[in-house]
């Protein structure tokens, strides 16, 4: 499964997320939309312990 973007390391995320109440799922989730978090990796793997549903869309991040 790939997504537009995400060979980028500067990934631009818009998204609805519905996810387990957790102040750290929520501090992850916020982290990851401020694009602290670039690792698709690690969502895969936040993503399959969580129990987050996700609907993406990645657009790169246009650099000023």
């Amino acid at each position: 499964m790939t997504y537009p973007g995400m060979q980028s390391t500067n990934i631009l995320v818009i998204g609805v997320i519905r996810a387990t109440r957790s102040e750290i799922i929520d501090k992850f989730i916020q982290d990851w939309i401020d694009g602290y978090i670039e690792n698709w990796d690690i969502l895969q793997k936040i993503q399959k312990l969580t129990n987050i549903v996700m609907v993406l869309e990645y657009f790169k991040r246009w650099k000023s």
